[in-house]
């Protein structure tokens, strides 16, 4: 969260600045195996609201977008830290009473992310909270 907030902070520095901080976190977060984290999703987000320019590692989201809808049941499962994602990197998770601070980037990412006047942004938006928010697998885990 501290990561995310002062990543919100960098909107105002100078571009050059701002690109080689993001640059060496993003590198960071894919080299030590965070990006498939609910902190890394909360990050990529962040970083891509403050600086959509910046350069993403490459190959770990479709279309360097968690929220893109081929990657919703991967992100439901990292958003839930689900025990074979950590797996995946070596990581271990525990089942946390409350929620990720990073459910609600990836909510507000997600509405910011459709349209306003399209009718088509309801049906995905509904889609989304089922398939990522509100699946047997969020409710098998409480």
């Amino acid at each position: 969260m501290l990561l995310c907030d002062s990543v919100r902070s960098l909107a105002a520095s100078e571009p050059d600045q701002k690109q080689k901080f993001l640059s060496v976190l993003l590198r960071e977060l894919q080299s030590h195996g965070l990006t498939k984290t609910p902190e890394g999703v909360a990050l990529w987000l962040t970083v891509r609201t403050v600086a959509p320019d910046s350069e993403f590692p490459k190959g770990l989201w479709h279309d360097n977008d968690p929220l893109s809808a081929r990657e919703w049941q991967r992100l439901a499962k990292v958003m839930r830290e689900d025990d074979t994602v950590t797996a995946e990197y070596g990581l271990k998770s525990s089942p946390q009473q409350n929620l990720h601070f990073g459910w609600a980037l990836v909510i507000e990412s997600m509405i910011k992310s459709l349209g306003d006047e399209d009718e088509g942004d309801d049906v995905a938006f509904s889609n989304f909270w089922v398939e990522v928010v509100d699946s047997k697998l969020l409710i098998s885990r409480w």
